[in-house]
């Protein structure tokens, strides 16, 4: 049983307009919204103050664009600052699902901070993770001859103090002490709280001038700056933080700026647009619809 010629017309006419409608219209990835990364207040103070004044933004090892704890361009209503992913003229990359995001500071040091890129998903930078993993240098002189190793007011009356507890000093794998952010007694007049070293009940390497400095949180993690025994002097502690799992990375190495791209999130992977999905499904509908055409028209003109 065959249906009337202008049935099956208006058929094939009416499945074609139907289907690309429908793929047309359907939810793209390219219509989501950018990701956004922000730092509250004293992220972007410790920022400003530790790590250069900014923050490059990395995704899969590509330059992305610069988070600026200075600029009151990307600053935010409560004090932070503000940076759009997936912008136009930012690469491919940094509008990728799943590509991994990291940063260089000012020094052009890498940052432990790593995450991932999930479209129209924030990215909150934690206080807590924000630091170089490095070998911290340089110290200034106690004026006394003793040597101490110094946490300043406002590294150690954060919250990341409290959620510390404290931090236990080694030189050279050697207990030298506590650094306690609750105990009254190590806290001085400007508000910091001090370890002294080169003590005469610690072990020899508390004495040691060079000796690595390591210190572990009160649930035994070990941060990631290592600083050196300066004797005499006084040693600062720049930031809380700890190592990512399995990074390795020495932060000694920028990567290259690369070429730019439209900022569009992508679609998914080997996907086509929904667009040009919608027209070529008109245009092998129409191509059968022709093809129903000329039949009918061959077979009455064989009639």
């Amino acid at each position: 049983m065959s249906l009337p010629l202008r049935t099956g017309i208006g058929l094939a006419i009416g499945l074609a307009l139907t289907l690309a409608f429908l793929l047309a219209t359907r939810p793209s990835s390219a219509q989501e919204p950018a990701a956004t990364i922000s730092a509250g207040s004293d992220v972007r103070s410790i920022g400003e103050r530790y790590f250069g004044g900014h923050v490059d933004v990395y995704a899969d090892g590509t330059l992305c664009g610069r988070l600026s704890f200075t600029d009151t361009a990307q600053a935010t209503a409560d004090g932070g600052a503000a940076f759009e992913l997936a912008s136009a003229g930012q690469a491919p990359a940094c509008s990728e699902s799943g590509a991994t995001i990291s940063f260089f500071d000012g020094n052009n040091v890498a940052l432990a901070n790593r995450y991932e890129l999930v479209p129209g998903q924030g990215i909150e930078m934690e206080w807590l993770n924000v630091g170089p993993i490095r070998v911290a240098e340089g110290s200034t002189p106690t004026g006394d001859g003793s040597t101490v190793l110094v946490a300043d007011e406002e590294l150690s009356g954060s919250n990341a103090a409290s959620i510390l507890g404290w931090l236990d000093v080694y030189a050279d794998d050697q207990l030298c002490g506590r650094l306690s952010f609750s105990d009254a007694s190590q806290r001085e007049d400007d508000g910091s709280v001090q370890l002294r070293l080169a003590e005469a009940a610690q072990p020899a390497s508390c004495a040691e001038e060079g000796a690595a400095l390591t210190l572990y949180t009160s649930s035994g993690v070990r941060l990631s700056a290592v600083y050196r025994l300066d004797v005499g002097n006084a040693i600062t502690v720049q930031n809380f933080t700890v190592p990512p799992p399995g990074s390795g990375d020495t932060g000694t190495t920028v990567p290259e700026a690369p070429d730019t791209g439209s900022g569009v999130l992508d679609a998914p992977s080997g996907g086509t647009s929904n667009a040009l999905l919608g027209l070529a499904t008109v245009a092998v509908l129409l191509g059968v619809l022709g093809g129903i055409v000329l039949g009918a028209a061959r077979r009455r003109g064989q009639a």
